[in-house]
């Protein structure tokens, strides 16, 4: 699926393990002016003047057969290589909170990530980033799953983060 963005963006696809996991495909646009139909943030979340959030949050019972939560993520961003080491430092995350525990799958930003000239429509994007969790023993328990993107010190250049199985 191509999606044209003219604003911060989180691409989502994530397929669970285990069959009866109700996590499936999404986007989100964090900072666009409309309205989206699709999970997450359906408006900017202006978390300040300089700070423009966007997320993809699930929230979901963990079935019996379920032992993990395994994907895979790429911060993609427009901000490299012209604004690397600035004050424009987007940044993303990756957590999942099971009962009164709270795990970060991932996290970084512009300037603490290596960077790559990239195939898709951004000009940077990070090495691919592996997570998998261990659920055995949170079975039939409440669990969130939590993506988010922020969009510093600007409102004009992108950055996404792409998430696969």
């Amino acid at each position: 699926m191509k999606v044209s963005i003219l604003f911060l963006a989180v691409l989502i696809s994530l397929s669970a393990q285990a069959n009866e996991c109700p996590v499936t495909k999404a986007v989100i646009i964090s900072n666009a002016s409309e309205r989206i139909d699709s999970a997450g943030s359906d408006e900017p979340e202006y978390v300040n003047e300089d700070v423009i959030e966007g997320y993809l949050k699930q929230t979901f019972m963990i079935p019996p057969a379920y032992e993990t939560i395994a994907g895979q993520l790429m911060f993609l961003s427009n901000e490299w290589p012209y604004w690397y080491g600035s004050q424009f430092n987007d940044s993303y995350s990756a957590m999942l909170a099971v009962a009164a525990e709270k795990q970060s799958l991932a996290k970084g930003n512009v300037n603490s990530s290596s960077w790559t000239a990239s195939s898709s429509d951004y000009n940077g994007e990070t090495p691919e980033i592996s997570y998998e969790v261990d659920l055995t023993g949170f079975a039939e328990q409440q669990a969130t799953l939590t993506y988010e993107v922020k969009n510093v010190g600007d409102r004009k250049v992108d950055s996404a983060l792409a998430i696969s199985q």
